[in-house]
């Protein structure tokens, strides 16, 4: 913001150009989205490259939470890129799942790390249901105040 306001706006859009003219002008801010979610894809096999089965169920975790903000934002300009989008994200989420019957691993570190990802699975279903329901029923039996009428002094 500092460098469009400082007069060279059009120097930096025309340089930078290749990150923001993807998206539409509602989802602007989806470039370092896009940035992270790449950089994560990429990092992942790294940090467990001993653990096959980790890659499998982060992989699978990072790629089903920016395919539903990608889903549900719809960044892309027009209707074919974010449906294609969307199927390449689920398509590699299919191959995740097929890939993870593949794997020769040590039963009691998959025990373990099944046990934590299924708990962590359980925790963000309940907090799911749970923060709607509290909410709705905050407003139920906390109901906003009611105006029917505005009254206004103006002495204009």
């Amino acid at each position: 913001p500092s460098l469009v306001a400082s007069g060279r706006g059009f120097l930096v859009m025309n340089r930078y150009r290749f990150l923001f003219q993807r998206f539409t002008v509602e989802c602007y801010y989806y470039a370092p989205i896009y940035l992270c979610r790449n950089f994560g894809i990429a990092i992942l096999p790294t940090l467990f490259a001993d653990y096959g089965h980790r890659q499998v169920f982060l992989l699978t975790v990072l790629l089903l939470v920016f395919g539903f903000l990608q889903a549900w934002l719809q960044p892309w300009r027009g209707f074919v890129p974010n449906f294609i989008d969307t199927s390449t994200t689920s398509c590699l989420i299919m191959t995740l799942l097929g890939a993870a019957f593949l794997f020769d691993v040590n039963v009691d570190t998959l025990t373990h790390d099944l046990r934590l990802f299924f708990f962590v699975i359980f925790c963000v279903a309940f907090c799911c249901f749970v923060v709607p329901m509290t909410f709705l029923m905050f407003r139920r039996f906390v109901p906003r105040k009611k105006y029917a009428a505005f009254l206004c002094h103006h002495k204009g």
